[in-house]
């Protein structure tokens, strides 16, 4: 499975177009057996879920810079929460990027 999200920003160097981009290829069993999830994190919130689109949507909307990961793990599992990442054995946890939507920037750099 590939998720891949794109996003097209004007910024304070111009126009910005992001592709992310997750190569899952991992068999229908394997990935069964060894689930995972995406976390996203803000400072004024944190979601997990298996669908990319969903949390970055939802952090885009709160209008503050965020942090998204991938977590090695299913998405029920009881871990904790340290300096807005998922506290999780560092081989279970891969960071993916930071983003910086349109509205957390000051109005002299749009």
């Amino acid at each position: 499975m590939t998720h891949t999200f794109t996003s097209k920003r004007d910024t304070a160097i111009g126009k910005v177009k992001l592709t992310w981009k997750h190569e899952d290829s991992r068999s229908g069993d394997y990935a069964e057996e060894h689930p995972q999830h995406f976390f996203g994190s803000s400072v004024a919130t944190w979601i997990a879920d298996t669908d990319f689109s969903r949390i970055y949507d939802a952090l885009v909307r709160e209008g503050y810079m965020f942090t998204m990961w991938l977590v090695k793990q299913d998405v029920d599992a009881p871990y904790g929460i340290r300096a807005y990442a998922p506290d999780v054995p560092e081989e279970d946890l891969e960071y993916l990027g930071t983003w910086y939507p349109d509205d957390a920037f000051p109005e002299k750099f749009k």
